[in-house]
């Protein structure tokens, strides 16, 4: 038996799409103010950028790869998480995600489906 695996757009993809857009956005502002600006540019700036990220934190994951991605602009690969998002909440729901995916394939090869 043949399986064809179509992928259909995630519900959530449109929603996704604009805050990372809105993320890089306020990365750009922040990384665009190089070495001299004034107090109130910075603040500007870092009030975009939490908002992103915050934003970006709310969301549901639609897979491990956003969970990756909210970590990385958490700030955990770079060892300065971020103090306000739940860092603990965002590893609680990659691991969620995990756990769903290895109990649908367990499910999977039990009726012998892809065999």
């Amino acid at each position: 038996m043949t399986y064809t695996i179509t992928t259909q757009p995630h519900p959530l993809d449109g929603i996704w799409s604009l805050a990372k857009d809105r993320w890089e956005s306020a990365d750009t502002a922040v990384s665009a103010l190089g070495s001299s600006f004034e107090d109130h540019e910075l603040d500007a700036a870092g009030a975009l950028l939490t908002e992103a990220v915050q934003g970006i934190c709310a969301l549901p994951a639609r897979n491990l790869s956003d969970t990756f991605f909210k970590l990385n602009i958490t700030g955990v690969w770079d060892g300065q998480p971020r103090n306000d998002v739940d860092i603990p909440g965002i590893l609680l729901e990659g691991m969620e995600l995990l756990e769903a995916a290895l109990t649908r394939g367990r499910r999977e090869n039990a009726r012998g489906v892809g065999q």
